[in-house]
């Protein structure tokens, strides 16, 4: 499966973030306006039938969610202080919080340790970034038991939920003309139903790897019976420490 990516260079603010499944409603909507409704069908036909069609959410250019992992051991936290610190606890706890709670991470880090993945990696060099702050083709690692989600992701039934994860509550609407116009001339509800969904990076373990993981969920509005909801997670195959 080939891998693009994209620069957007923004001409004004946007009023909604700019996530993995709004990007795909945009992108369904260009191919009915450009090709017709039969091309937008046969897109979507594709994709029930297991062809491959996966949008990530957007992100700062050369920038990445961080991970969601296991917390750090005490003894990790211990050598990062004595390692960092000099043993200055005050200091060390206040710099290991921030870079925890940090939401991304230059892509650079997480190729570094693609094969052997940890919060305590993560943040022993976060830190030092942190001191001095200022798409290709992702590597694959060699022997992957997680993948990274970079797009927001609903699990199909039979994939795993086993992993360090953030769950939030999407509040998805209708584009195009539907969102102007209505369905069939007629005013719709232009929410589509409300979705629990793992945000971007999210992390899960998987012994049986695939291209994609997720779904696409039919009947998501409640009187337009053909809008569907992008669901599938963007993968990152990673190794992490077990």
């Amino acid at each position: 499966m080939k891998t693009y990516e994209i620069t957007i260079k923004p001409k004004s603010s946007f009023v909604t973030p700019l996530q993995s499944d709004t990007i795909f409603g945009h992108v369904c909507w260009a191919c009915r306006y450009r090709y017709g409704e039969e091309k937008l069908i046969e897109l979507l036909d594709n994709i029930r039938s297991g062809g491959k069609f996966l949008v990530s959410s957007v992100f700062p250019v050369e920038y990445l969610p961080k991970p969601k992992l296991k917390p750090l051991l005490l003894e990790e936290r211990e050598s990062i202080i004595s390692d960092k610190f000099d043993g200055k606890r005050l200091e060390a706890f206040q710099a290991i919080k921030k870079a925890a709670k940090r939401p991304l991470v230059k892509r650079e880090l997480l190729e570094k340790h693609i094969n052997d993945l940890s919060e305590n990696k993560l943040i022993f060099d976060l830190l030092d970034e942190l001191k001095n702050e200022e798409l290709n083709e992702f590597p694959r690692a060699k022997d992957p038991n997680a993948f990274i989600t970079l797009s927001n992701y609903v699990p199909s039934v039979e994939e795993s939920m086993d992993g360090w994860y953030e769950v939030f509550t999407k509040y998805p609407k209708v584009g195009g003309e539907f969102a102007i116009h209505g369905f069939n001339g007629k005013n719709t509800m232009p929410y589509k139903k409300p979705i629990l969904m793992f945000a971007p990076g999210s992390v899960f373990k998987t012994k049986n790897h695939k291209n994609s993981y997720g779904q696409l969920i039919e009947n998501i509005h409640p009187t337009i019976p053909d809008v569907v909801q992008h669901a599938f997670a963007f993968p990152v195959e990673v190794r992490v420490s077990e």
